[in-house]
């Protein structure tokens, strides 16, 4: 299942550079424009009445493109989305590596270059908001237990607090 589709590219330098960063695996993320002519409703498991999602069945594509971030969820190239801070730092650098690959080929653009380092600074700012996030989640989390659970002593015990504390 999915969606499948052959194109010509153009025998321009945008072309040849095209290419080029697709072989190196820099380009591996794409999105399309389309208008819905057929669909139907898929019903949510054991709920009926709620409708879990739209079946598309037929689509009018209008074009289709190489992106630098995919945004749909349920495509292989996720981006970001839904991935933990970990997973994200990896994607991240999995990415600025390939692209450090091809500001290496040696023969592309001026043009094509900038549209790299654009990118480039994108993931570096991405990776610092990541970077903020994990800190912020790290001043959240308590620095210790502090506390008591039903099944520990109702009295204040000054021996069991120092050992808690320990």
């Amino acid at each position: 299942k999915g969606l499948y589709f052959e194109t010509k590219v153009v025998t321009t330098t945008f072309g040849k550079d095209t290419l080029l960063l697709y072989a190196e695996g820099v380009y591996d993320e794409h999105s399309i424009g389309y208008r819905v002519m057929k669909w139907e409703k898929v019903p949510k498991a054991g709920q009926p009445e709620i409708i879990d999602y739209y079946k598309l069945l037929e689509i009018y594509l209008y074009e289709g493109s190489t992106v630098a971030f995919g945004c749909n969820t349920e495509t292989p190239f996720t981006g970001l989305k839904g991935l933990n801070n970990i997973d994200q730092l990896d994607y991240l650098n999995s990415r600025m590596n390939k692209l450090a690959k091809a500001m290496k080929i040696g023969q592309l653009t001026d043009e094509t270059l900038e549209k790299i380092e654009i990118e480039y600074k994108q993931i570096q700012q991405l990776t610092n908001d990541v970077i903020i996030s994990l800190r912020a989640e790290k001043k959240s989390e308590p620095l210790e237990n502090t506390q008591i659970n039903a099944n520990e002593p109702k009295q204040l015990d000054l021996k069991y607090l120092i050992n808690k504390i320990k």
